[in-house]
């Protein structure tokens, strides 16, 4: 699995457009997902749009669930875990030290 920041640069408050059906479809959507493990966390942005930490398997799964869902406008940034991230670091300084003869 892969973990995403999936972000609105919409200026306008989308959910003022939606009837209460809609706006209670939509909690219920976020909700289902979070249930599953599928979205990690949402939020709306003061001045509009929103941002959700996800998890997908993939680039190509986000991109398909996100066509499927019908939303667009977002800003799509995968995130990486910094305990892996740093130990890539050190094992690639002591690879490039041991060449070096150090």
């Amino acid at each position: 699995m892969a973990i995403f920041l999936v972000e609105s640069k919409r200026t306008m408050f989308h959910l003022n457009r939606l009837g209460p059906e809609e706006l209670t479809a939509v909690k219920a959507k976020i909700q289902e997902g979070i249930k599953k493990g599928a979205i990690i966390g949402a939020w709306a942005k003061v001045g509009g749009g929103s941002v959700f930490i996800v998890n997908a398997e993939s680039h190509a799964t986000l991109a398909r669930k996100l066509r499927e869902f019908g939303v667009g406008g977002f800003d799509v940034t995968p995130l990486l875990d910094h305990a892996p991230l740093i130990d890539a670091h050190l094992q690639q300084r002591a690879a490039a030290a041991k060449a070096a003869g150090k």
